[in-house]
């Protein structure tokens, strides 16, 4: 599922004039990184500080050409099959609510910045095999966020669900919209 979401963004962005795609391999190697990075939050429950290992399923960028001249935008990809739950009462298990308090630190606090090396946006690419699924997963990162969280997407790709046969590259992840908690949704094909 991972790489097809990559090939599909990368088959799509190679026929975009403006758009360059940009590796995981060329912005780990370039930041001299591993994609893990542990990351101190609280635990809702208890609110003691834990530090858990976020693994996002990969890593991409896309560099935009512009009238200015060139912008850059930095993407994490989490591929949902529906294998977690919403919340856990064990910390330890990731789930949907782990995750997007990880980011919250991660993303929201600026700290992929000192790890990836990186100055552009990053935004999480959270794609669900199913259309409720995502819309719930949007509903807890708007919980998390009551002002609204702009740097989590949401987009549903059903192609994986059950029965399960091998997709065509889906160019709406590039040139679709992203759904927002309580900002209106993007294309990510757009600086």
């Amino acid at each position: 599922m991972v790489s097809s979401i990559t090939a599909s963004i990368e088959l799509s962005a190679s026929a975009h004039p403006q758009l360059t795609y940009i590796s995981a391999a060329d912005i780990l190697e370039r930041a001299e990184a591993e994609l893990s990075y542990p990351v101190e939050f609280a635990d809702p429950a208890s609110g003691e500080r834990v530090t858990k290992a976020l693994k996002p399923d990969t890593l991409f960028g896309l560099q935009y050409e512009t009238e200015r001249g060139s912008r850059y935008r930095f993407f994490v990809v989490e591929a949902d099959r529906a294998t977690e739950p919403y919340t856990s009462r064990h910390f330890n298990r990731k789930s949907v609510l782990r995750n997007v308090l990880q980011y919250r630190e991660y993303i929201g606090l600026g700290r992929y910045k000192q790890h990836l090396k990186l100055t552009a946006p990053l935004l999480v690419l959270m794609v669900c095999t199913d259309r409720k699924r995502a819309e719930r997963m949007q509903q807890v990162a708007g919980e998390q966020s009551p002002g609204g969280n702009a740097y989590l997407l949401f987009q549903a790709w059903t192609d994986f669900a059950a029965p399960f046969r091998p997709p065509y590259p889906n160019t709406a992840l590039l040139h679709g919209q992203w759904q927002r908690a309580g900002h209106a949704p993007l294309s990510i094909d757009r600086a």
